[in-house]
């Protein structure tokens, strides 16, 4: 039987889930060494998520009478899916907010800019600033603290070839040849 209240419980839980979710990320991120990033990341991201469990294990407890109408597999269903609508929330903010903000040249020239105002920076300033080796050598440092990559002092390698975030180069590499493509 459905049930409105069911339907407005998940989605407000996934949406205070993740304004829980962004609190913590905004007020721990001015405070933590830029390149524990990634770790942040995924530690706020599980906060989060326990936040969302939480919400949906009180829920449970004080609507018993839909707990008893729905059964404990159909009310963890509805948990799941709060929980995954969070998730998703959570990775579209990462890959379409925070990870732009992060990792794209224009912005970090822009960040370089408004922090110099009033003032101007030449080229040579900027360049000084941001180039290819301070991009290189901070990727390296957050992939080295994160611990996706190990280094012996001269030479890289992957640390763990089981990288959560190689998963989407898998899924595109398995379309690309199911589709005919090399």
């Amino acid at each position: 039987m459905k049930n409105p209240n069911l339907d407005l419980f998940v989605i407000s839980n996934a949406a205070v889930s993740f304004m829980i979710y962004l609190a913590i990320h905004f007020s721990t991120f001015r405070l933590i060494n830029p390149r524990a990033v990634l770790k942040w990341l995924m530690n706020i991201f599980l906060i989060g998520g326990l936040f969302n469990m939480g919400g949906t294990a009180i829920y449970c407890v004080a609507a018993t009478d839909l707990l008893r109408q729905n059964g404990v597999v159909a009310m963890g269903i509805y948990g799941m899916v709060s929980l995954a609508i969070y998730g998703f929330a959570a990775f579209l903010y990462v890959l379409c907010i925070f990870g732009i903000h992060e990792s794209s040249i224009r912005m970090r020239l822009l960040r370089e800019l408004y922090a110099a105002r009033p003032l101007a920076l030449s080229l040579d300033e900027l360049l000084s600033r941001y180039n290819a080796q301070t991009i290189l050598k901070k990727r390296l440092e957050r992939l080295l603290a994160s611990g996706e990559i190990n280094s012996d002092g001269t030479r890289y390698r992957i640390q763990n070839p089981s990288n959560f975030f190689l998963f989407k180069d898998f899924i595109a590499r398995k379309i690309l040849k199911i589709v005919g493509h090399k």
